[in-house]
């Protein structure tokens, strides 16, 4: 009992000591004297216990395993269900969309078809309106001649009535006057006065006749005098001038002429008799609206104004050493930035002469800088004494009032390339060909002019007077005008779509620059192609719309192919429209396609022909619809779909 005893007292006073030094305590090993052996029962009760966590453990691992199964599946299922409904959206959408197009196209296909409707009617009417305008104009000039031709009638027979008495009263005459016999007697003196001085004539009318023929049988007839104007009557030069009202110029011509009777006969202006011809002074009066104070007046400033500048000097100097227009001073420093062509052998269908500018491709700032102020009045004045000359002189030859058809060729012009200091360099030489040298101008054809031009041309008419502002045509349809005047394109430079082979218009300023540079100051788009890559830009088209592109390559070679897709019934049809071909750097490439039915054209820019190098491309194309104007096709836009 004691033992027992002890060993209760001792294990108080472990649990005490276990409690004191906290839970510690219950982690200190017995010493091995006093450990105690575990019995095979306590091996088993704690395998037994292992065996049961263990179990739970795998329990448990099992319940997570299908739990996360369970999520993974359910998160697959919710993503199916998502992409489903996701799928039915895009194909409601797509087909919306396509409904939508459809629609559009109904609804565009409409329009066209009204649009086109109605451009036939107001076709149908303008023909209509044109065809009454010609019979009416026919029974005007109709009219108009029947009145000529009358009025010619009555011309000729007061001439031949003159003529007849002026023969009369010849002494010859009169010596062979007593063969008519006795009735010469019986009348006496008074008889014969009366009978030469035509006052009354009782002679028989078949002599009378017979005496009329046989006094104008010498007298040369001028066929269609009474709508022209003769010129010079007094002198060599005469000539005929083609007039729409003839008698009323031929009046004002003979005022004017009475009018500056003093300034005609200074001798310094006497000789030169193309400056004090009829045809000079006709100009000063078609130039003035038949006002002969006010074309007097302007003669006069005119010559003051050659004095002032030695217009006169200037003359001379191109007649006695029979100068061309290559050989005026300083021609060599403007020829280089300004391409010109000055011609006076190619007529237009109404017998004017023409000068060709492209005025896009003038190297302005260059211009102003290799060129004075006092060396641009110089070349301008020589131009045009010179075109004076040579108007007057084709004037005389044609029986005409030959003038120059001034064409402006505006393509590649651009704001940066205008300089204003431009504006105060023309602005003399306008006033002086105003003054000195009216109604040399017959029409100012405008062709290809931007929208960024209308800036400039505000500055410009200006200057001008409204006459002249009258003959500058600037629409849409001045290079079917060209063309009207020209008569066709054989005519025409080259370089204006013309055929011709004798006249060529320099290529100088811009026009002999690098042509991927100009295109790109003219508002063209840089592409770069990779090796081995190709560009295409689809366009979509209606029937009849035209797609028109230009492009430079800039080094090297691309190939270039015209694609057309259509949707049939198995699917999208593509063809060639241009062939595949290789294009090389340099030259510019301008070409169109109008399409015969709806479909989308292809651009395509090839380079897998090359691994190592890629290329650079300058582009401008322009989808321009059925209805638009064709006469002044713009392709400085992009319009890729």
């Amino acid at each position: 009992m004691e033992t027992v005893h002890d060993d209760v007292v001792e294990e108080s006073e472990a649990g005490s000591r276990a409690g004191r030094q906290g839970s510690a305590g219950l982690f200190l090993f017995k010493k091995d004297s006093e450990a105690v052996e575990e019995t095979p029962e306590d091996v088993a009760a704690l395998e037994i216990e292992r065996a049961a966590n263990k179990k739970l453990a795998d329990d448990l691992a099992d319940e997570e395993q299908r739990r996360r199964m369970e999520e993974e599946k359910d998160r697959e299922d919710e993503v199916a269900i998502v992409r489903q409904i996701n799928v039915e959206y895009s194909i409601t959408a797509e087909e919306e969309e396509r409904e939508r197009r459809v629609h559009e196209y109904e609804v565009a296909k409409v329009q066209d078809q009204l649009t086109r409707r109605r451009s036939q009617l107001a076709a149908i009417e303008a023909a209509e309106e044109e065809r009454k305008r010609r019979i009416s104009e026919a029974e005007d000039i109709q009219v108009q001649d029947l009145k000529e031709r009358a009025f010619s009638q009555e011309l000729a027979v007061q001439a031949m009535e003159k003529e007849r008495v002026r023969r009369l009263s010849l002494p010859e005459h009169r010596d062979r006057a007593p063969s008519t016999g006795g009735a010469v007697t019986a009348e006496g003196p008074g008889g014969l006065e009366r009978f030469y001085s035509c006052k009354t004539v009782d002679a028989d009318e078949e002599d009378a006749d017979a005496d009329v023929v046989d006094g104008l049988s010498e007298i040369p007839v001028v066929h269609a005098s009474a709508s022209k104007v003769l010129m010079d009557e007094n002198s060599e030069w005469q000539c005929f001038i083609a007039s729409e009202n003839a008698q009323e110029e031929k009046n004002q011509l003979h005022a004017l002429r009475m009018s500056l009777e003093e300034e005609l006969k200074v001798e310094r202006h006497a000789k030169f008799a193309e400056l004090v011809g009829d045809v000079r002074l006709l100009r000063f009066l078609r130039g003035h609206k038949m006002n002969v104070s006010v074309a007097a007046t302007k003669y006069r400033e005119m010559l003051a104004l050659r004095q002032k500048l030695n217009l006169d000097d200037i003359r001379d100097d191109i007649v006695s050493n029979s100068m061309s227009p290559d050989e005026f001073p300083h021609f060599q420093k403007i020829i280089p930035h300004l391409p010109f062509l000055d011609t006076y052998d190619l007529f237009s269908s109404e017998g004017h002469v023409f000068y060709f500018e492209m005025t896009g491709y003038a190297d302005v700032h260059n211009l102003l800088i290799d060129l004075t102020e006092e060396e641009w009045q110089t070349f301008f004045l020589y131009s045009m004494e010179y075109r004076a000359l040579k108007l007057d002189q084709l004037s005389r030859q044609t029986e005409k009032l030959v003038q120059t058809i001034l064409v402006r060729d505006l393509s590649g012009f651009s704001i940066t390339r205008f300089n204003s200091k431009l504006l105060k360099r023309i602005r003399l030489p306008v006033s002086i060909a105003t003054k000195c040298y009216p109604e040399s101008m017959h029409k100012v054809l405008v062709l290809h002019a931007p929208w960024v031009f209308d800036k400039i041309w505000i500055a410009v008419k200006a200057m001008l007077q409204e006459t002249q502002l009258r003959k500058v045509h600037m629409e849409g349809n001045s290079l079917e005008r060209l063309l009207e005047l020209a008569g066709s394109r054989d005519k025409l430079p080259k370089l204006l779509g013309g055929r011709s082979t004798t006249h060529a218009i320099p290529q100088t300023g811009f026009l002999g620059r690098n042509t991927f540079l100009l295109l790109c100051e003219d508002g063209a788009t840089q592409a770069d192609i990779k090796a081995g890559g190709t560009m295409q830009l689809p366009f979509r088209m209606s029937a009849n719309d035209t797609l028109c592109w230009e492009y430079v390559v800039k080094d090297r070679d691309i190939v270039f192919a015209v694609k057309f897709r259509t949707q049939g019934i198995g699917g999208a049809e593509e063809v060639d429209k241009i062939a595949p071909e290789r294009v090389s750097n340099g030259a510019s490439v301008a070409s169109s396609f109008t399409a015969s039915e709806d479909g989308t054209v292809v651009l395509s820019w090839d380079n897998a022909f090359s691994w190592a190098r890629g290329k650079t491309i300058a582009y401008k194309a322009k989808v321009v619809k059925s209805t638009h104007d064709f006469s002044s096709l713009d392709i400085s836009g992009n319009d890729c779909v």
